[in-house]
């Protein structure tokens, strides 16, 4: 059961701090740290069904989600490792 609660609590906690990390790349970090507009073009070009506004839309915030999980992940990764390493 403990071990239930921990990957529970795990799985919480990279969705929280995907999504928050998303929100935040997406309204204010995104100034700052952005993708090349070359690679916008090339990924609305080469993936099909994205060509309007909205869906154009849709697939740069699942860009970013995907960016973010993977900063979240590594991010924990770390950390606990860190954590383990100072015990």
């Amino acid at each position: 059961m403990r071990k239930l609660a921990r990957y529970l609590l795990l799985a919480v906690w990279l969705l929280t701090a995907t999504l928050g990390l998303t929100y935040f790349w997406i309204h204010w970090l995104a100034r700052f740290i952005y993708f090349p507009d070359a690679f916008w073009m090339w990924l609305f070009a080469n993936i099909p069904g994205f060509w309007d506004g909205e869906s154009a839309y849709d697939l740069e915030v699942l860009i970013y989600m995907a960016a973010s999980f993977v900063v979240v992940s590594i991010g924990t990764l770390l950390a606990y490792r860190f954590a383990r390493i100072r015990r």
